[in-house]
C-alpha cells in the first residue's frame, strides 16, 4: 500500500506516498451524546498523500485535508480552524508533518486514520 519512489532524487527507503483515510461526518448530525458514532454517518476520503509538497518542504495535515478534499480557496482554512483532528484519540495540530504521524501514529493495516470534527 506504501508507494516506494524508484528515482535517484528520491530518499533511500522512504515512501513517496501514505495512504490516508479522513473520517468527517457527512452531515449536521449530533452525535455529541454518542460514545461511539455509527460509521455510516461518515464520509470517508481515502488517497494516497505525498509526504512533501512541490520542492521538499513537508506536507501537513491541513495541506493533506486540502488535497483531499480539493479545497484551493481561503473558505477552506475557516472550516479548518473550527474543526480539529484526532488521530487514535489523540488531538492532532493541523501543522503537524504527515511524516511525523506515519513514524508514530501509523495503524496495522498501514493507513493514517484521521477524524475531522467540528468543536465550534
Amino acid at each position: 500500500a506504501v508507494v516506494v519512489s524508484s528515482g535517484s532524487k528520491a530518499r533511500s527507503g522512504l515512501p513517496k506516498a501514505i495512504p490516508l483515510k479522513f473520517y468527517m461526518l457527512s452531515g449536521q448530525e449530533d452525535v455529541k451524546d454518542s460514545t461511539q458514532p455509527d460509521i455510516s454517518l461518515f464520509h470517508v476520503s481515502q488517497l494516497p498523500v505525498p509526504l512533501t509538497k512541490e520542492g521538499s518542504e513537508p506536507m501537513t495535515v491541513a495541506d493533506a485535508f486540502r488535497l483531499s478534499y480539493e479545497i484551493t480557496d481561503t473558505s477552506g482554512n475557516a472550516f479548518i480552524t473550527n474543526c480539529a483532528c484526532l488521530c487514535q484519540g489523540i488531538a492532532i495540530p493541523w501543522e503537524t508533518p504527515i511524516t511525523w504521524l506515519t513514524d508514530n501514529l501509523f495503524y496495522a493495516d498501514c493507513f493514517l486514520h484521521l477524524v475531522v470534527v467540528n468543536v465550534k
